[in-house]
């Protein structure tokens, strides 16, 4: 269905940054119009305003458009087109406001003129959501992870584009989060103090490895690339002894991890765990921690092997014989970074100790 520009009323929903219309122009003229504007039978624009000035630097007069009743999903009643249409999550966004707006209009109507009230009639906004969500054919949970990326993106438009480009909006609002979390990570006071052995479990960031064992996609800890972890200040004594935790996957940036940190490798620790866990090419069902040194220094105990058995915890949880053997080895003081809980004769530094 096509509406001539000229009928399309655009006032009020135009957006302060338009970006490259022209570079928008030549993929329209070369590639065709992807998605329609989105307009109200009553032909005012809900979302597309780019497209349009698109459109109109190329000299054309109609653009394609899906029509969307604005009072239909107000009402509660899905609307045909939007169930129908791939709708993109920013006409998502400009319906969803459109609806809202409409539902305050309506609810100042019934309160009358005097503004000393608070509205009536004004559903809890759970329930106006996951309305708008039903109107448009997605869940109340996916409207409201849209919602908080749009609100987000003007700190984070990377994140918006990318939802916008691709559609998908799991792994966008996924990466917001991880992102709104870091002001938190590095609020956090370095460790005080040096120390002589220093255990870290890194919170290693997964991208194509969703599928290895133990990936922390489903912690709410916040996650560090390799160079950010890098620039981690490492509290070593002197004298020190380091323990790197890492996953098959990771084993390559452990031991970059560790020429960052001044440290020479000596030697690995196997952890064998009594299940299998997922994997890309092999099902993994071990966890290595690297062992290293700074300074002059010999373990305190010997004959201990390079293979630990233990049963597989919590999600990232390391086994108590570790500790009981690095207590063993290696001496105090002693801190455990990025731990996920604390222990008796041991510091504990992160956001969950």
């Amino acid at each position: 269905m096509n509406c001539r520009i000229v009928d399309i009323q655009r006032g009020g929903r135009a957006r302060q940054r338009m970006g490259d219309i022209t570079a928008l122009a030549a993929s329209i003229e070369r590639v065709g119009l992807l998605h329609p504007v989105v307009i109200t039978p009553e032909n005012r624009l809900i979302a597309g305003e780019r497209r349009i000035l698109a459109y109109e630097q190329l000299g054309r007069d109609s653009i394609p458009v899906t029509v969307i009743d604005i009072e239909n999903i107000v009402r509660g009643e899905a609307d045909e087109n939007a169930a129908r249409k791939s709708l993109t999550p920013s006409e998502i966004v400009a319906i969803d406001a459109a609806v809202r707006e409409e539902e305050e209009k309506l609810a100042k109507g019934r309160q009358g003129t005097r503004t000393d009230l608070e509205l009536s009639g004004k559903l809890p906004p759970s329930k106006s959501r996951d309305r708008v969500a039903a109107g448009l054919g997605i869940s109340g949970r996916q409207l409201e992870k849209i919602r908080a990326i749009d609100e987000a993106k003007d700190e984070h438009p990377a994140i918006f584009e990318r939802m916008e480009e691709s559609g998908k909006v799991d792994g966008a609002y996924r990466e917001l989060k991880r992102q709104q979390t870091w002001k938190e990570k590095t609020a956090l006071a370095p460790p005080s103090g040096t120390y002589r052995t220093i255990v870290i479990d890194p919170p290693w960031r997964y991208t194509k490895q969703s599928n290895a064992d133990d990936h922390r996609a489903a912690l709410p800890y916040p996650d560090m690339s390799t160079e950010e972890l890098a620039e981690l200040a490492i509290p070593a004594a002197e004298d020190c002894f380091l323990w790197l935790w890492t996953t098959n996957a990771f084993m390559h940036d452990a031991f970059h991890l560790l020429g960052a940190w001044g440290f020479t490798y000596r030697t690995m620790l196997t952890w064998a765990k009594d299940r299998w866990g997922t994997g890309d090419w092999l099902r993994g069902q071990t966890e290595h921690c690297l062992l290293a040194t700074r300074g002059v220094l010999r373990l305190q105990a010997a004959n201990a092997s390079t293979l630990l058995a233990a049963k597989r915890g919590a999600h990232s949880e390391k086994p108590v014989a570790f500790y009981e053997l690095v207590e063993r080895l290696c001496p105090e003081p002693r801190i455990n970074m990025f731990a996920r809980s604390g222990r008796e004769g041991w510091e504990a530094w992160g956001n969950e100790a």
